[in-house]
């Protein structure tokens, strides 16, 4: 078999793969959220709703972009076999999303008063 051939079907075999967990993934959110609507009525699941809308804001803020920028550069250092540069932006990017969580956890918690009456009524 051909390089190419093997390429396309691992291409495939990872496409098709991916679309299974992607299906199983939407699948059981819809269970969960049918669970969650039944279980706690529409005020409560508007109110998880709300919640989880609060925590994935601040989810995005804490990152930074870092795994867009950490999957860029190991990409370029392995390319450059700089595994001790690997290593590092490792070690750097573990202790700044610690450090961002950490302070967004922080915030978080000291303005629940002002976040639980200005979403939540």
């Amino acid at each position: 078999m051909s390089e190419v051939n093997k390429a396309l079907k691992t291409l495939v075999k990872g496409a098709g793969i991916s679309f299974i967990g992607v299906m199983l993934t939407k699948a059981s959110g819809y269970i969960y959220k049918l669970l969650t609507a039944n279980v706690l009525g529409s005020e409560g699941y508007g109110t998880l709703s709300l919640g989880i809308m609060v925590f994935s804001m601040a989810t995005t803020f804490m990152m930074l972009g870092i795994p867009s920028g950490i999957t860029r550069f190991i990409a370029e250092y392995q390319s450059q076999n700089k595994k001790k540069k690997i290593q590092g932006l490792f070690n750097v990017s573990m202790k700044v999303t610690l450090l961002t969580s950490f302070l967004a956890g922080l915030i978080i918690f000291a303005s629940s008063d002002f976040i639980a009456n200005t979403f939540f009524n």
